[in-house]
């Protein structure tokens, strides 16, 4: 089982298209068309890596619509722990969406995440 971290996946978040980072692009380097297909791409690429019994820490900006989480939350491979980023007003509606459709999900804020791993100052 191995520990993951990453942040600023942004389900959802058609915008972020504009953008032409690498990561931005399919395999073949061509800039990803509509948002479903990015968010494909991104599920793709995550399960590629994580296996089904690693812990994922995602450091904000998870999904840019409450939607999303849903939609996608479901279909990653390994146990996802959500902290809350800039882009996540809707912290409590947040943990209702994921609960529901991953029971195995966390979501918390830093402040919550490190109080309870003994890391508060």
């Amino acid at each position: 089982m191995t520990t993951f971290f990453t942040a600023d996946q942004h389900f959802g978040h058609a915008n972020i298209l504009k953008y032409e980072a690498d990561s931005r692009k399919n395999d073949k380097g061509i800039t990803f068309r509509s948002v479903e297909q990015m968010n494909e791409a991104i599920v793709d690429r995550w399960n590629a890596v994580v296996a089904p019994g690693d812990t994922v820490y995602s450091l904000g900006d998870f999904s840019y619509k409450l939607h999303t989480i849903g939609e996608y939350l479901p279909h990653l491979n390994g146990r996802v722990i959500l902290i809350t980023g800039n882009h996540d007003p809707f912290f409590k509606r947040m943990r209702r969406a994921s609960w529901r459709s991953r029971p195995d999900s966390q979501i918390c804020t830093w402040s919550t995440l490190s109080r309870s791993r003994g890391l508060e100052r």
